[in-house]
């Protein structure tokens, strides 16, 4: 008869045993991977939640531990927690840079209250990433939105004029404010 290259039964009992492990194994390890994924997708929530509840309660540098993960996800109530905490030295030393980063990625994806932090930092002419170029370009997006920051783009126009831009950590944008050459820096 057909033997398909089997010459015994036992062969077959082994090829058999061998699927069956292969099965076995591979079902474990996809329901191994299931499990572990939703349950630290799970820790991630939780982790927000505790650094909420830290940043609320004063334990700063608690909160800034616990929110960094998530903010690193994408979370955009986290990453403006982060940038504040930086920001205001509420963990430390300030660091602008970090903030900026944090705020920029939280209003980059609307985050309201990043946008107006972002905003009025660069306004302020004392504030180290002092820039009324980005000031003016923020106050025009929460324009959109919120009716009331009109005055403060508007206080802009004449501070915008003839500045040279920075670098930003955010992607720059066609539709920033286009400077008067009539009108040198001061």
């Amino acid at each position: 008869m057909f033997s398909f290259g089997i010459k015994d039964g036992k062969m077959l009992k082994k090829k058999i045993l061998r699927g069956r492990h292969f099965f076995l194994l591979t079902f474990l390890t996809l329901c191994g991977c299931a499990f572990f994924s939703s349950h630290y997708a799970f820790d991630e929530k939780k982790a927000f939640e505790r650094g909420v509840a830290d940043f609320d309660g004063g334990a700063y540098v608690a909160a800034l531990e616990e929110l960094k993960a998530p903010a690193a996800d994408g979370n955009a109530d986290a990453q403006y927690l982060v940038g504040l905490i930086y920001l205001n030295a509420l963990a430390g030393k300030a660091d602008f840079k970090s903030a900026e980063q944090w705020l920029g990625k939280a209003a980059n994806q609307g985050h309201l209250p990043a946008q107006i932090q972002l905003a009025y930092i660069y306004k302020n002419a004392d504030f180290p990433l002092y820039d009324p170029a980005e000031a003016y370009y923020w106050f025009s997006v929460i324009c959109e939105s919120v009716p009331g920051y009109e005055a403060e783009m508007n206080n802009l126009n004449w501070t915008v004029a003839g500045r040279p831009k920075r670098k930003m950590l955010v992607p720059a944008r066609s539709d920033t404010v286009d400077y008067n050459p009539l009108f040198p820096a001061r």
